[in-house]
């Protein structure tokens, strides 16, 4: 896979075709996802992600360490001992808290021991949420996934990714079966 330069900015434009494609032709995200990447020259979503090379914003040389990186350190204290943050290069499991905002929009938020990773929102379903936060997680081996602030499972970051459709659908049969 060749690498191209991708700003956060060409990212959301992106995305925000895979969403009106996905909205106009009923069709789930992820496929209009892929669809749009592999017409804008990347193999697929997940080599669009893979290809982010700066945060919003960022101006000038980037230094590599301090990237807020899905799944990574973001500076030199995590890898002297702040406990709150994994040091880079070493697989954790991450807190993934996915919420309805509103009727048929979600959010999700990725968490290392309470500090924030990284979040989005606007998805259409839950499956969706979840397979945009397990795309592409850097030292993220698995995630703690959360509906309805309910632990409802643990699960390797490719197989949550894969099985999305699944997971999201045990997400709400627990939440519903904890509420009656």
């Amino acid at each position: 896979m060749d690498h191209i330069n991708t700003t956060h900015t060409a990212v959301q434009k992106l995305k925000h075709e895979a969403k009106q494609r996905s909205k106009a032709s009923s069709r789930q995200l992820n496929s209009a996802l892929e669809e749009v990447a592999r017409e804008s020259g990347y193999s697929s979503w997940k080599h669009v992600i893979s290809c982010l090379t700066a945060p919003q914003g960022a101006v000038g040389k980037v230094d590599q360490q301090q990237l807020p990186l899905r799944g990574t350190a973001v500076d030199a204290a995590s890898a002297a001992g702040d406990s709150q943050r994994p040091s880079r290069g070493h697989p954790f499991i991450a807190e993934l808290e996915v919420r309805r905002l509103q009727a048929g929009i979600y959010e999700y938020r990725a968490s290392y021991r309470g500090t924030e990773l990284y979040a989005d929102a606007g998805f259409s379903s839950i499956e969706d949420a979840l397979r945009s936060a397990s795309g592409d997680v850097g030292d993220i081996r698995g995630f703690e996934v959360c509906y309805g602030g309910v632990v409802v499972g643990t699960y390797l970051a490719e197989d949550l990714y894969a099985s999305a459709s699944t997971v999201a659908a045990h997400a709400v049969w627990i939440v519903n079966t904890l509420g009656d």
